[in-house]
């Protein structure tokens, strides 16, 4: 990598000054960080999901790595594929592919992994994703989700949640949503 690159779980990020447009958000972008019990009741009352929001900062580093990473990747499919379900990378025009190919692939894949860009929560709060390829997630993989993220940390609480059609990031591939509130006891900068 050259002097002042940074590699974001397998995007090059070059340089931070790119075009790009901060997506206009029906409830705007988080100024203070979600606390526990105001996610809650987004999650589990309100059910409306388009509340989460990460802070402007956070949205700026999220689309300068999109733009990076549709300089790379043939799609963020493939980025996902090849991050985070672990396909194989091949290059072709230049671009990141995953091989197979999805719609190749005959298995059922899954992986539980940290968010890459959390919404803008408090300390001790920690978001996860649970991305399975060729099925839908079952009740029963939330369920063994919810169970080794207990495993992984010593939590007060999770939540969890699959977004709508119209705000799935990646409808090919299905995915749901966990926040973990980590235990008081917990060291938040070690556990994050």
């Amino acid at each position: 990598m050259k002097n002042g690159e940074l590699n974001v779980d397998g995007v090059i990020i070059s340089s931070r000054d790119v075009p790009i447009t901060l997506p206009n958000l029906k409830y705007g972008y988080r100024s203070e960080p979600f606390q526990w019990n105001e996610l809650r009741e987004i999650i589990e009352v309100e059910k409306d999901l388009a509340k989460l929001s990460r802070s402007e900062t956070q949205q700026r580093d999220y689309e300068v790595f999109r733009h990076h990473l549709r300089l790379q990747y043939n799609s963020a499919i493939d980025y996902i594929l090849i991050s985070k379900l672990g396909f194989d990378r091949v290059q072709k025009n230049g671009l990141w592919h995953a091989e197979p190919r999805l719609a190749d692939f005959g298995e059922v894949r899954k992986v539980l992994v940290p968010n890459d860009f959390p919404y803008y929560m408090a300390d001790g709060i920690v978001h996860y994703v649970l991305w399975k390829t060729k099925e839908t997630v079952t009740a029963e993989d939330i369920n063994e989700a919810r169970e080794q993220l207990r495993t992984m940390m010593k939590l007060d609480d999770i939540l969890h949640w699959v977004n709508p059609p119209h705000l799935k990031s990646l409808p090919e591939i299905d995915h749901v949503h966990f926040l973990c509130l980590l235990d008081k006891s917990c060291d938040f900068q070690k556990a994050s």
